[in-house]
């Protein structure tokens, strides 16, 4: 198995390397987040995974990922060479809205992550998760996380009359709008996973916005400061919580 190096290098080399770094360190950071409470080898869905970069990383990792998204957005072409990655690796995918029909029997799975798309939820998105949360066997993990809607530089942000999540014309001309419709923040996280059943919830904050960032001071700074923030959950851009089914 590549490591998980050379599968985002292969699988974003029409990016920008900054780009691909931020991958790199984006979902080694997650997986190894999940490693914590989650032994290797065990079978974990990705919610909403897009094109696979967590459950590459997780199958580098000797996990049995199963990626689920409906590949929707306008901009997927079938002829992505990830989707040939994704097949080569063995990673299952199912090409299916997680929100619309049960996509796995009761007690099958030993963890779910749904990163970066519960924001863009038109509706709520517990029926849907207490399903995933039956999918879990016994003391399996769920890992929810996104953008953290009252982190540090959407503060600064507000108070200059910049708050707007998706810019104007997307959200107006688009026949239908995917983007983001409400980001939680940390203490929503949590009560999310309470509100699910989970017991022992664990918060895990990070500053990943900046390090996608063109300028390069841009990424330096996010470097610079991402450390101290961490101390203060809400202040971060990306919050993850992880909670238990017992």
């Amino acid at each position: 198995m590549p490591t998980i190096h050379e599968l985002i290098n292969e699988g974003w080399a029409n990016s920008p390397e900054y780009i691909r770094q931020f991958f790199i360190h984006k979902v080694t950071d997650e997986s190894s987040f999940l490693r914590s409470y989650l032994p290797a080898g065990g079978t974990i869905a990705d919610i909403g995974g897009g094109w696979g970069a967590l459950c590459m990383a997780l199958a580098a990792q000797s996990y049995k990922p199963i990626l689920v998204d409906d590949y929707g957005d306008s901009h997927v072409s079938a002829s992505d060479h990830r989707f040939e990655m994704l097949q080569r690796l063995e990673i299952n995918t199912l090409r299916k809205d997680a929100t619309q029909e049960a996509a796995f029997a009761p007690n099958s799975l030993d963890g779910v992550t749904c990163i970066a798309m519960l924001e863009h939820m038109h509706h709520s998105p517990k029926p849907w998760l207490l399903k995933l949360v039956e999918a879990l066997k016994p003391g399996g993990v769920m890992m929810i996380g996104g953008p953290n809607c009252s982190h540090i530089l959407k503060r600064i942000r507000a108070v200059l009359g910049k708050t707007a999540w998706t810019p104007f014309d997307t959200w107006w001309h688009s026949p239908q709008f995917r983007g983001h419709v409400r980001e939680p923040n940390a203490q929503d996280y949590v009560a999310m996973l309470e509100n699910l059943g989970l017991k022992n919830i664990v918060l895990h904050a990070r500053n990943f916005e900046g390090y996608q960032a063109p300028s390069k001071l841009k990424r330096l700074t996010c470097q610079m400061f991402d450390y101290p923030l961490r101390l203060r959950p809400n202040l971060c851009s990306d919050i993850y919580a992880l909670g238990i089914k017992v």
